[in-house]
């Protein structure tokens, strides 16, 4: 059980999260892009790279690229699920009360 303790990250801070979002969007051609000749994976980990270095100059945590994507992918899939639901009871005919939904702001 000691040994589960000692292996976990600290929580991501909000300041780190907003680095993590404006690096993402700075650079979401080349993370997401098709690869070709103009684009390869060396320019997807240079990006990453320097998407890390940022959130780890602002944040007291050191952060390493494997951590950072799967931050984006984990904070995407809650993201896309609250709008889901989100959705759901819009456009439900019953417009029954909502539940109480806490998004994130930044």
């Amino acid at each position: 059980m000691a040994d589960l303790v000692e292996n976990r990250s600290a929580s991501w801070q909000p300041r780190e999260l907003e680095e993590l979002l404006e690096g993402v969007k700075q650079n979401y051609e080349v993370l997401w892009g098709k690869l070709s000749g103009t684009l390869s994976k060396k320019d997807k980990d240079r990006a990453w790279s320097d998407i890390v270095q940022s959130i780890n100059s602002v944040g007291g945590n050191e952060r390493n690229v494997e951590d950072s994507m799967k931050k984006w992918c984990d904070w995407k899939s809650r993201t896309i699920m609250k709008d889901a639901k989100r959705r759901r009871f819009v456009e439900s005919p019953d417009k029954v009360a909502p539940l109480k939904m806490h998004l994130l702001t930044l």
